[in-house]
């Protein structure tokens, strides 16, 4: 299960990071400034990853004791849009980050975070002061890097254990948040070179453990 927390919040980092995520769209506005009214700020989805204890246990926790402050790279996007991000440490005014605008990316690495307070981000266009997206990121949240999720416990076959294998994030219901594709597997195997006993499902999950729906694949599904 420590594998698999491990891996929602490498798969945010990747989806996030990526400026091939999503599909982009040029147009005639330049790097520098491109026109605010042709950027949607709506379902723009941010996020932040924090390890308190990046190196305690080697395969179970990050490495990285930076936060990583992500956001959603949209489809309407243009190939030239460029942001900028701001924090506020503890209520107090927000300083900008970054020197250079963001671009290709939507991310920032807080290496300075002081994790103790609340920090809250936010990323505007760059020379605008627009509100894209906003996340405030508590000191109770930096406790751990993980989110618990109780799994479902609505499986074909009671007798089975379905474990947690690989899974994916994407925004299944359009409110702007990550959602969660999980795999679970009989234990007892579907792809062990013969017809055996126990199905593979595919199940769906919002990030705060909400079970959303569950599709049954059959049995015999290649689970490596």
């Amino acid at each position: 299960m420590k594998n698999l927390l491990l891996l929602i919040l490498l798969l945010f980092a990747v989806t996030s990071c990526s400026d091939k995520s999503m599909p982009q769209q040029n147009d005639d506005t330049t790097p520098e400034n491109p026109t605010v009214g042709k950027i949607a700020a709506w379902n723009r989805g941010m996020w932040v990853s924090y390890d308190a204890n990046p190196n305690k246990t080697k395969g179970h926790t990050s490495g990285y004791s930076h936060a990583l402050v992500s956001w959603r790279l949209l489809g309407t996007d243009p190939s030239s849009v460029a942001f900028d991000i701001y924090k506020s440490e503890n209520g107090e005014s927000e300083k900008k980050l970054n020197v250079d605008s963001i671009k290709n990316t939507t991310c920032w690495a807080d290496a300075n975070i002081n994790a103790a307070v609340e920090n809250v981000y936010r990323v505007t266009l760059t020379g605008s002061s627009q509100t894209l997206c906003k996340y405030s990121f508590t000191s109770e949240m930096a406790k751990t890097f993980f989110r618990k999720i109780i799994l479902n416990s609505g499986v074909p076959n009671a007798a089975l254990t379905y474990e947690a294998n690989d899974a994916q994030v994407g925004d299944l219901d359009g409110d702007g948040e990550m959602e969660i594709v999980l795999k679970r597997q009989p234990y007892d195997g579907a792809n062990q070179g013969g017809w055996h006993d126990g199905t593979t499902l595919l199940e769906a999950y919002k990030i705060d453990g909400t079970f959303l729906w569950q599709i049954d694949m059959g049995i015999n599904i290649n689970v490596v």
